[in-house]
């Protein structure tokens, strides 16, 4: 025998049938789930932003329940689901020690950008070389007489020829430690920053102009790279002591070359 349903049963229906998705706009959320940021990029290139504020001068797609659906992609809980920053913080920084010379592969993805923080004690000469594939060299990172103390950036050369850096060459050196994280740990440049010897700052801006001071005696130089980690432009190279304005491009990283004390402000 069936049972009509009474008012009562009607109204809980509609009520429940207000508060939850339709079968279409269920679906609609599960298929904009993505497991993981390479296959979010392939539809939403720029990422995906939960607000017009918190997508700023990016070129983000702006949807709150895409976002949500991906939040946990979203390492860097900065409001944009698989932008640069999330990109680089999906592995964890790791630690190179030794004395003397070695050879050292890197394990860290092969199409980010990193940055490398090397120590050194001694009173030999310190020097670095970044190392392909085939162990053939790419780039001097460090050269140094004794200590040495500076952060220099792995980039992947020029986007049209890139270079992998696969190993890191430790030349001449006593005791020293290498500690190579995600780029995107750098500091923020929010405005004004300083600091002595090799840095690296991230820039999540618009194009905008920039006082640099520089005192020291050896070269000078300040070279920007993309988000993706490729050449962009050299905006200082001096020997000595530098003072100048330069054009600093939008959403970048500032690599630092300095043997001094240094300083950059809006």
């Amino acid at each position: 025998m069936s049972r009509r349903k009474g008012p009562a049963t009607i109204i809980f229906a509609v009520i429940l049938g207000l508060a939850t998705p339709s079968g279409l706009e269920a679906s609609r959320i599960v298929s904009s789930k993505f497991k993981d940021c390479s296959t979010l990029l392939k539809k939403h290139t720029k990422g995906v932003a939960v607000s017009k504020a918190k997508r700023g001068k990016t070129k983000a797609m702006i949807s709150a329940s895409v976002y949500r659906a991906n939040k946990a992609l979203d390492r860097d809980q900065n409001g944009i689901a698989c932008d640069s920053g999330d990109l680089a913080v999906a592995w964890t920084a790791y630690e190179f020690s030794g004395t003397g010379p070695d050879v050292k592969a890197l394990t860290s993805p092969a199409n980010e950008p990193a940055l490398v923080t090397f120590t050194h004690s001694g009173e030999s000469n310190f020097a670095v070389w970044s190392l392909d594939s085939k162990l053939e060299q790419i780039d001097l990172l460090a050269n140094e007489i004794g200590d040495y103390t500076g952060t220099i950036f792995l980039d992947r050369g020029y986007s049209f020829t890139p270079e992998v850096a696969r190993h890191l060459q430790i030349e001449n050196a006593e005791s020293w430690t290498a500690k190579v994280a995600p780029a995107s740990s750098a500091a923020a440049f929010l405005g004004k920053s300083a600091g002595s010897g090799d840095s690296v700052l991230r820039y999540d801006g618009g194009r905008t102009t920039i006082s640099v001071l520089h005192a020291g005696e050896g070269n000078f130089a300040l070279t920007t790279y993309t988000k993706e980690g490729f050449y962009d432009d050299l905006l200082a190279n001096e020997i000595g002591d530098f003072s100048g304005k330069v054009v600093l491009p939008e959403n970048c990283y500032i690599v630092i070359s300095a043997d001094g004390k240094w300083s950059i402000a809006k």
